[in-house]
């Protein structure tokens, strides 16, 4: 009779046991994951996804650049430029070497037809790291960079500057800028430079 209560007790507490394993609730996830699960999801193109992994790192640990960095991509991709802007800076106030923020600033200034302001952040860029390649898309670069201050440049009327800039990319081309038909040929070059 005792063996079969010793019995009974020790299957009573291997069931405790077992349903107290079962019921661990989840390790919270660190903002260096969520961080992580946003540029996954940000690869991938979703980017509703990311921006809810980006903020909830934020929301986690407010002194991260990358996080806002990757706000920054994320709601540049999603046409929220002004946003965007804005997400960039504050990861650029916690990591004034950010290029990844720099860059994005960069092009989203440009796209605001704010030009001396995009290309103080393109020359930042190149001048602190001039093989600047974006780490999570690669198809994004330094020679992106020289396209939008080239944009720029033209923008400004500043075609001597701009054509310098296509140079460092197609040493080969050359344009009258002096010209109508030279300016002309020179914002083609930048296009087909922009669409390669």
């Amino acid at each position: 009779m005792v063996r079969e209560y010793f019995i009974i007790i020790l299957i009573c507490c291997a069931l405790i046991a077992c349903n107290e394993e079962g019921t661990t609730p989840p390790t919270e996830k660190t903002a260096s994951q969520l961080i992580q699960e946003g540029w996954t999801a940000y690869i991938n193109k979703n980017y509703q996804i990311a921006i809810k992994r980006f903020v909830e790192a934020i929301q986690k640990d407010g002194t991260i650049s990358d996080a806002y960095n990757g706000t920054g991509w994320t709601l540049s991709r999603m046409d929220s430029l002004a946003q965007s802007v804005t997400a960039f800076q504050n990861a650029l106030t916690i990591n004034g070497n950010n290029y990844e923020a720099q860059s994005g600033l960069a092009f989203d200034l440009n796209a605001l037809k704010q030009y001396n302001q995009s290309n103080y952040y393109a020359l930042e860029v190149l001048n602190q790291n001039g093989n600047w390649t974006f780490s999570h898309d690669t198809t994004i670069n330094k020679k992106d960079l020289h396209i939008v201050i080239a944009q720029n440049y033209f923008a400004q009327a500043k075609f001597d500057s701009s054509l310098s800039r296509v140079q460092i990319i197609e040493g080969s081309f050359n344009a009258d800028i002096s010209t109508l038909n030279g300016q002309k040929q020179l914002a083609a070059k930048i296009e087909e430079l922009f669409e390669e």
